[in-house]
């Protein structure tokens, strides 16, 4: 109790799992939030919305694609004139950092790479620069913080508390200039203002919660009734788990229906759940009889797909195939070709009917290769119509290259040999015809390896679905690039690229990988080192 009362007299603190995390002052409160619905669900949040009676919700418009990496530099140094001016001492952090950025990029100055964590690192030195930019332009106005208005940012999402409409307006006019100075701007379409109680549109949540409280609930109790002794009427148990089932998906099915908007936050609260409870069904499921880990297991394959249908992102096929990995592996263990019959069928019906989520479902192909049905050739073209560049084609050739594929699917072979030579002749007749100089001929190989050919014409180097005519296209790109003299005094970053990559042995896709070596990597990023069969 006097921990409870302590947090209401110190707003310095922030608690969470029972720990005191502090708050690091600066001219914006940073809280340590791992994801966004912990700070909708902190003490922190609430005493916000206790305190201002407005709260404006702006998004930065497709941050890291739009951030300018020059800007890099301007916000380290706080001023773009002294950056330009300081532009001769290339050895500076920041300047060092745009030239990074610049290189996992294509060399674009226009946008950053989206993915890695330390991109994210280094959109925080523009935007805390923004941050510090409009507090200060906003106290030359009156505007004081925390007396007429906070600001909480969680990477490009900003909420702005405010002691009335006019305030926010304010603060939101400041951050729409100053991102333009940066050259980045707000997303329109996302700008919202409310009045207290803040975040309706999240109304759903503590329904949602409820029914997925209540089903392990009654889940976990049924279970326990039915494990270890013999239970007189196992049809009644039955139909008790069908009923379960069948009724999450309808309340699934309701809370889409009436929020459709949050459809796809609705299904990552659903995979998170799924996620914190997965073990503890699993513990108690083993202790059950055969048929009824069966029966379990066949109903868990079908909701975790019947949600996922609802909303196809690239982070909830990923969660989906981290279930799947892990119900293929238990299933597998106990002989149970039922489960994986089932995972198969469910898995391929998504790769069948939703080609159009081209990039977001090329990762369930991955996870499919270890079965040994063949997925039908045209299912794998079609995802080729959507999109024929270098992730489609590496997980085709990842998907064919198993068991006695790589000798069938000819028109998929024919498909990523005709793509590979087309790109192969593209760079020979750029960058080898002619007898370029030594100046010209190192202008040329730097160009080709910052280029978009590169990456699929280095990881497919020595593929065995390669064509003869093919590999021999690949091998003239390859002796071209290790007889260019490269001078090893200038652009440092580069020439530790070229140590790596010149010898076309390392590709960045692993076709060797074995779907052994696949599953202890989907389970760990999952956040569990046990389930069932791993310790």
């Amino acid at each position: 109790m006097h921990d409870e009362l302590m947090f209401w007299l110190n707003e310095e603190k922030e608690y969470k799992n029972n720990d005191a995390d502090y708050v690091v002052e600066g001219y914006f409160e940073i809280s340590r939030f791992s994801k966004i619905t912990s700070f909708y669900r902190s003490r922190y949040f609430r005493r916000l919305e206790s305190k201002y009676s407005f709260l404006h919700r702006i998004d930065i418009q497709n941050c890291f694609d739009h951030l300018y990496t020059h800007s890099i530099d301007w916000a380290y140094v706080g001023d773009k004139d002294v950056a330009k001016e300081l532009q001769k001492y290339d050895e500076r952090v920041s300047s060092l950092l745009d030239k990074v950025m610049q290189m996992s990029n294509y060399r674009e100055t226009n946008g950053i790479v989206v993915g890695p964590e330390f991109s994210r690192w280094v959109a925080e030195i523009v935007l805390m620069r923004v941050d510090v930019t409009v507090l200060k332009d906003l106290e030359r106005q009156g505007l004081i913080q925390k007396h007429h208005y906070e600001v909480a940012r969680y990477v490009d999402d900003i909420f702005i508390f405010g002691i009335d409409e006019s305030t926010c307006h304010k603060v939101r006019l400041e951050y729409e200039r100053v991102l333009r100075l940066f050259k980045m701007e707000l997303n329109e379409s996302k700008i919202q203002l409310e009045k207290r109680p803040f975040l309706r549109a999240r109304s759903w949540v503590p329904s949602v919660r409820a029914v997925v409280r209540e089903f392990f609930g009654s889940l976990n109790d049924l279970l326990a009734r039915l494990r270890g002794a013999e239970v007189a009427n196992k049809n009644w148990q039955y139909k008790l788990l069908s009923r379960l089932h069948s009724g999450f998906i309808e309340s699934l099915r309701g809370f889409i229906i009436s929020h459709g908007d949050q459809t796809d936050h609705i299904v990552s609260y659903v995979y998170s759940s799924f996620r914190t409870r997965f073990e503890e069904v699993f513990s108690i499921m083993q202790k059950c009889d055969r048929n009824i880990q069966l029966y379990l297991l066949s109903a868990l394959v079908d909701l975790l797909h019947s949600t996922l249908s609802y909303s196809i992102t690239a982070q909830h096929v990923i969660d989906y195939v981290r279930f799947m990995t892990k119900l293929y592996k238990y299933a597998a263990t106990q002989d149970m070709q039922h489960v994986l019959n089932l995972i198969y069928k469910k898995s391929y019906e998504l790769l069948k009917y939703n080609s159009h989520y081209n990039q977001e479902l090329l990762n369930l192909l991955i996870f499919m290769r270890r079965f040994k049905k063949d997925l039908p050739e045209e299912v794998l073209l079609s995802y080729t119509k959507v999109d024929d560049g270098y992730f489609t084609l590496s997980c085709l050739a990842f998907y064919i290259s198993s068991y006695d594929r790589v000798y069938r699917y000819k028109a998929v072979r024919e498909l990523i040999n005709g793509r590979i030579y087309q790109l192969a002749c593209a760079v020979v007749e750029k960058y080898l015809d002619g007898k370029p100089s030594e100046k010209e001929a190192y202008k040329n190989g730097r160009d080709f390896l910052l280029s978009v050919h590169f990456y699929p014409l280095h990881d497919f180097f020595g593929h065995r679905i390669l064509t003869t005519a093919t590999q021999h296209k690949l091998d003239e790109i390859k002796q071209w690039l290790n007889l260019v003299r490269w001078p090893t005094d200038k652009d440092k970053l580069l020439m530790l690229f070229i140590e790596y990559a010149k010898e076309f042995d390392k590709p960045f896709m692993q076709f060797s990988l074995t779907d052994n070596d696949i599953e202890p990597l989907i389970v760990r990023r999952s956040g569990y080192t046990k389930f069932g069969v791993y310790e």
